[in-house]
């Protein structure tokens, strides 16, 4: 079928939004202690967002190697 994307294509882009989360949080980390802010909750979504993005990573790797 044509235009329709592979799991690798998936999986890759799926990788590419989820480190770009992460980086967007970080740098929210960042703005909130250069203001004085908490980031308890800021800090703890960051490492649900990197378990997510290490689950994601993970199965591109199982993807490629069967390839």
């Amino acid at each position: 079928m044509a235009g329709s994307k592979t799991r690798l294509e998936i999986a890759e882009q799926l990788v590419a939004e989820a480190r770009k989360i992460v980086e967007q949080q970080k740098q929210l980390i960042e703005r909130r202690k250069e203001f004085g802010l908490d980031t308890t909750s800021a800090e703890a979504l960051l490492r649900n967002f990197e378990h997510t993005l290490a689950t994601f990573e993970d199965h591109l790797a199982g993807i490629e190697t069967k390839k």
